[in-house]
């Protein structure tokens, strides 16, 4: 994700990683010969290094001609003076024998590991890619750029890593229509909240004055009550003459 992220954006790059986790703890032990300079030019014939050599040799001047001798001169005259370097003849031998064994002392290095912790033995890699994103990117340039992130060889990055480019999925939404609005009509509106504003202001105002002033009555007539004075005798008398007045009608 690090390596793809600046080239194709977020949200246009999904990766999945397999990986296979040995975690045995093993001992490795090796031995590793190294080539002698003489060795290095392929005169031992691919044969590699002795390691021990014994030999026995022996060689007797016979009575009859052999192939290999010299005209003129006794039969196998021509007896090898420098036997394994180990016998120095002067050719009046009949017979020369030489027998020994060598031991060729060769570089050696043993080597011996113990993995204490896992060890990734295998992993795979599956990209996919947004199509919208990836139409200039080169696909061999991206397998090698995925397989050095990953720690895939040159050689295994076709079997061990997947590239898929494909146009992602887009759920289809429909848009919502907001209707234009008349500019006219917006002042209207405007206008008629800022009227109404202030008619439930002045209502309240209003309504807070009467609360007052009514509270205020009812106060003064509790402290101040009016006094009634009593009706006096001709008083009465012209009550009742009134009140037989209105019984008769």
């Amino acid at each position: 994700m690090q390596v793809l992220l600046p080239i194709f954006g977020e949200n246009n790059v999904k990766i999945s990683v397999n990986s296979v986790v040995d975690v045995d703890r093993r001992v490795v032990e090796s031995t590793n010969y190294s080539t002698e300079d003489w060795a290095a030019d392929g005169s031992t014939n691919g044969e590699g290094i002795v390691g021990s050599v014994i030999y026995d040799d022996t060689i007797i001047r016979g009575d009859q001609q052999e192939d290999g001798g010299v005209t003129g001169t006794g039969s196998n005259s021509d007896i090898n003076q420098y036997v394994e370097d180990e016998l120095q003849t002067n050719g009046n031998e009949d017979t020369v024998k030489s027998s020994g064994q060598k031991e060729y002392l060769v570089d050696q290095e043993n080597q011996q590991v113990e993995h204490l912790a896992g060890t990734v033995s295998d992993i795979m890699v599956s990209v996919t890619i947004n199509e919208n994103t990836a139409q200039t990117v080169n696909l061999d340039e991206l397998y090698a750029h995925i397989g050095r992130a990953a720690g895939i060889t040159t050689d295994m990055q076709q079997d061990k890593i997947s590239v898929l480019v494909a146009p992602f999925y887009q759920e289809k939404t429909t848009p919502v229509v907001v209707p234009e609005l008349d500019s006219n009509w917006i002042l209207y509106a405007a206008i008629g909240t800022a009227c109404l504003f202030i008619l439930l202001l002045v209502v309240v105002i209003l309504a807070l004055r009467h609360r007052r002033r009514k509270k205020a009555v009812i106060k003064g007539i509790v402290e101040q009550p009016t006094a009634v004075p009593a009706p006096s005798g001709a008083d009465i008398m012209d009550m009742n003459t009134q009140k037989s007045m209105e019984l008769r009608k």
